[in-house]
Order: structure tokens, then sequence, then C-alpha cells
């Protein structure tokens, strides 16, 4: 069906009562599965293997308790950004996600059942009905009792999760296998509504809800243990996600090894790049996120889109909306251009930083000049058409201006205010939040 004008106008409630009472209920069982996790969460963090590897990594931290441990992991997945990544050229979507133009279009972030409900695509989601309906606890679709079906009305449509990853690396770009923008969600408006999953949840039903297992580790689905989220399949809270902080170490360690120390070696010791950024723990959000308060940043992945006009569309969204437009060199260019993940970490870009009501921010006068330039100078190389190299990214983020730095996310306790505060950037005085004002 084509969708008139008034569905297209319309914006679904942040949640529904349904949408409510799910996450009540989630929340009602995390409880207990949070607290019987962690025996056995505290027994990794006593490790030896983890121990040895947090000793030489992190010297800070390798003499705390288990407790003391613990108690840093549950506050960094709190801090962490919820982000949402999509892919700006609708040639690349993802699993039928919005592009920059449909983004542009909407007063909120869709969903994959609404686009599809409202034409923007065609994408089969027979994987992700599979897990909304059996794994998370939505309800099926035309009132039957089985998956497969379409939604048959837009409120249908609306009242299925949106997928969001929890960035406990702090990377800087978010998760780049699912776009080139990552849409940084404000966290007192999203997490109240997440359902925690240990695991991207297309990888575990293509890894473990089959007769034939995947083996491999170098392609998606990756190989998982399937034992270490065993039915009913609990999931987490943001007040309760012990079980789900244990299952997500468990569930990748046959091909990745120990997260948890993956996690410690990223936050607390020099800056390494990790060695993947698909093993997160993934919100999916029971309920909507509107515009403008739903989303506090947008980033841009600096290699795909600085410099071209797809770029200029995403500075534009930003505008639109007041949000403040970071650019970030995702992982695998950093691990390709050997640019530490330690310093530099996002660029904020000062066009659209004026449409914003962040005011406690003081750009000497050459900044912009500086950043502007560099943007001309990748413009032109792409009209040039020879391909640029890990090389030559590497030169042109070094050449963007160190006034313009951000944080890759916030640090627990580093700034007063997650919702309006986007980063962190050196002045004068040590590190300084770079916030909005009321």
């Amino acid at each position: 069906m084509l969708p008139g004008l008034l569905v297209l106008a319309q914006i679904p409630a942040r949640r529904t009562p349904f949408e409510e009472t799910l996450v009540e209920r989630v929340n009602r069982s995390a409880e207990a599965a949070s607290a019987a996790a962690k025996p056995a969460l505290l027994q990794l963090l006593s490790a030896t293997t983890f121990r040895t590897g947090l000793a030489e990594c992190c010297p800070q931290v390798a003499n705390e308790s288990s407790e003391r441990l613990l108690s840093r992991l549950q506050a960094e997945l709190r801090a962490a950004e919820l982000t949402h990544n999509f892919n700006t050229n609708s040639s690349g979507a993802w699993e039928g996600d919005i592009n920059i133009s449909v983004a542009s279009k909407l007063a909120y972030l869709p969903n994959l059942w609404t686009l599809r409900y409202l034409n923007y695509s065609t994408m089969e989601q027979g994987v992700e009905d599979v897990a909304e309906v059996s794994l998370m606890g939505f309800r099926p679709f035309s009132g039957n009792q089985t998956v497969g079906a379409l939604p048959r009305t837009f409120a249908e449509a609306a009242e299925r999760p949106l997928y969001t990853t929890a960035n406990m690396l702090r990377l800087p770009t978010g998760d780049p296998t699912f776009g080139d923008v990552s849409v940084i969600l404000t966290p007192s408006y999203a997490q109240p509504l997440a359902l925690l999953e240990p695991v991207d949840t297309g990888n575990w039903q293509e890894s473990c809800n089959v007769s034939d297992r995947p083996t491999g580790c170098d392609r998606f689905p990756k190989r998982l243990d399937c034992s270490a989220w065993p039915a009913p399949h609990a999931q987490g809270t943001y007040a309760h996600h012990m079980h789900t902080l244990l299952a997500h170490a468990n569930l990748w360690r046959p091909c990745d090894g120990d997260l948890l120390l993956q996690a410690f070696r990223r936050l607390y010791g020099p800056g390494s790049t990790p060695d993947a950024s698909d093993d997160f723990i993934e919100p999916d959000l029971a309920g909507t996120v509107r515009y403008p308060e739903g989303v506090k940043l947008l980033v841009g992945e600096f290699s795909a889109l600085f410099g071209t006009p797809l770029g200029e569309a995403v500075r534009a969204f930003g505008r639109k909306w007041g949000w403040a437009l970071a650019w970030g060199l995702s992982a695998p260019m950093r691990r390709a251009a050997n640019v530490s993940l330690a310093t530099h970490q996002r660029s904020l870009d000062p066009d659209v930083l004026d449409g914003t009501s962040i005011r406690n921010l003081s750009l000497p006068a050459t900044s912009r000049a500086a950043f502007d330039l560099v943007w001309r100078d990748v413009s032109a190389r792409r009209a040039a058409g020879a391909p640029l190299t890990p090389a030559d990214w590497s030169h042109f983020w070094s050449q963007l201006p160190s006034s313009l730095d951000l944080s890759s996310g916030l640090r627990p306790g580093q700034c007063a205010d997650l919702d309006a505060c986007v980063g962190v950037r050196r002045g004068a005085r040590g590190d300084e939040c770079v916030c909005y004002g009321s």
C-alpha cells in the first residue's frame, strides 16, 4: 500500500502501554537473573588469565577487587553511548534501514517495520521477526500467533523495536558495520526503553537457532558459544544486567577471546583499537525515538562522508534539529592507517555547531578556516578520481584543528549531565565538558 500524507506525518508515541508493560515484565525477571549471575561474573573477573592481562594493560586498576571491577563495568555500561548507525546512501542501506534522505523526511527514528509499512523498504525481515517475537517478547503482527506476517497498520509497525548498540568500547563512529552515520541517543530518553540482549540478535539467530551452525570467525554470522545464553534467554535492563554481561562475555569467547579484558584494555589501557566492533551488547528499544529530544549528537564517518554531498546532507540534518555533528575516523580505518584511539577521537563540525545551544565552547578564530580548508582539500582529492589510501586519511585527519577535538563518549562521572554533554575536550584547565544549554 502507498502511505498517504497523513501516515507520513504521524509520529508514534514515545512508548505504548504494551511497550511499557513489556519493559516492566523484563525488568522484574531480570532482577533475579542478574543476582544469580553475579558469582560467575565475579569469578571471570578473578581468573588468573584475566588478572595477568589486566596487570599488563591497566596497572591503575589491576589490584582492585573483583567487586570493584564489576562496579566499574556496570558504570561504564550505563555511561556508554546508545548508538544507531545507518548508511547515508540508499544503495548501501543495511537490512532495509533508513538513509539520509528518508531520515530527513521524518520527525522520529523509524524501526525496520515502519520503513517497510511506509514503502521506504522492501527488505525481508524474517530473521528480525523471529527474534522480536520469540526472544524479545513483542507481539506477532495481524493478531496471529506465528511469525512471518507483515504489519497491517502503522501502529502495529511502530510497536516493534529499534535496534541500537551499547558503545562500551567508546568507538568514534559506533559500529560502522551498520552505516556511516551514528545517531547518539539521549540516555535518559532511551535507557528506560531498552531491553538488553547480550549479543547481536541477528548473529545469534543465524548461529544458534539453526541446525547447521557456523564454525568460522571471519564473517557474519560468527561462531558463538550458544550454551552461554540458554533458554528462556533472559534479557536485561539498565537496572538489572549482570546476567547480560556474563552471557556477553561467554557467547563471543570462541572467536574473540576474553571480552572483559578487551573492554578494560580499551577503557583503562593506552588507547588501543579493539580487534572487533561487532561484539556488542544490543539494547533493543521498546519505544520510539522522537526528534529532537531523543537524540543528542550525530557522528559522520570521516573517510566515507567528509567533503561529499552526502556529508553536506548529514550537516543539514543536524542543523534542522539543532544537534551537534562530530566527525570520526572508524576503528577499521584507524587500524589500517595506524591512527591511535588515544587522542583526536572525534572532531566537531564548527558550521553545524553554530546552530546548536552549545555555548560553553570557545573556539579560536582560526578553527573554522582550518576546518573548511580540510573540507575543500578532501573534496578536491575526491573529485580528482584517484582512490584515497589509509595514509591519505591519516594525513587529512591530522590536519583538523585540535581546538575541535571531542572525546568519543563520556566516562562515568566525567560530566554532570549525560544528556546535555556530548563529550569532553582538552582545555587550558584540563578536561572541559561540551554541553548544550537549556
